[in-house]
């Protein structure tokens, strides 16, 4: 893939090479170039002089993928079960068993699918332990993210999460906790803490799991 060099910016990337690095989709990318979706341009782009092209520097999307890039592949993947596949060892080895299962369920709850989870989880539990786990465990999530929190409001609507993004991170955490404890995974809150999130906004959120 073809690469520039600039004195100042450094490495400059092309659209196809940032797609394939982060899994952010050529769409994506071309949407956050919209001027109404820039705020949510989660890497800045370089329109090069007298042309139409827009690049990204190297540095940036490496700062990316520090930040968010290896979390993100940590939602929850299953092996389709191939008994003569050719398999290399676990790059965590300590991740098996039934403990396992138990964190990748937790994991598959992320920023891309909390929505749906919240969704999935309301509809088959009727007696409002939900929103009682949004209100438990999502409020200190936006107290110490959200810089001008407002203690008056417990936390930010639904409707208002793109408005908020802080929403998403606080609502894994709840949606992940109410899930531990609904089915029994014993994991302990400081290991879903430690556990990421994934980026929010969400690059591609699920509208049903």
């Amino acid at each position: 893939m073809k690469r520039i060099e600039d004195p100042e910016l450094g490495t400059l990337i092309g659209v196809a090479e940032v797609a394939s690095l982060t899994g952010i989709t050529k769409a994506q990318l071309r949407n956050w170039r919209k001027e109404d979706q820039r705020h949510l341009a989660k890497i800045e782009g370089y329109q090069a002089p007298y042309s139409r092209d827009v690049w990204y520097r190297l540095l940036d999307v490496e700062q990316y993928l520090a930040d968010h890039g290896v979390k993100m592949g940590q939602s929850g993947f299953a092996p389709i079960g191939s008994p003569n596949a050719v398999k290399a060892p676990l790059l965590n080895p300590d991740f098996v068993g039934a403990e396992a299962e138990a964190r990748k369920a937790l994991l598959a709850i992320n920023t891309e699918t909390v929505m749906a989870y919240r969704n999935k989880f309301a509809e088959q539990d009727t007696s409002g332990g939900v929103m009682a786990a949004l209100s438990k465990f999502a409020t200190p999530v936006y107290k110490e993210l959200m810089p001008n929190y407002d203690p008056s409001k417990t936390f930010v609507t639904m409707d208002k999460r793109y408005e908020y993004p802080v929403w998403f991170a606080g609502a894994t955490k709840a949606m992940r906790m109410y899930a531990n404890a609904r089915f029994n995974y014993n994991v302990s809150e400081e290991e879903i803490d430690a556990m990421p999130i994934g980026t929010y906004p969400p690059i591609n959120e699920a509208k049903r799991i």
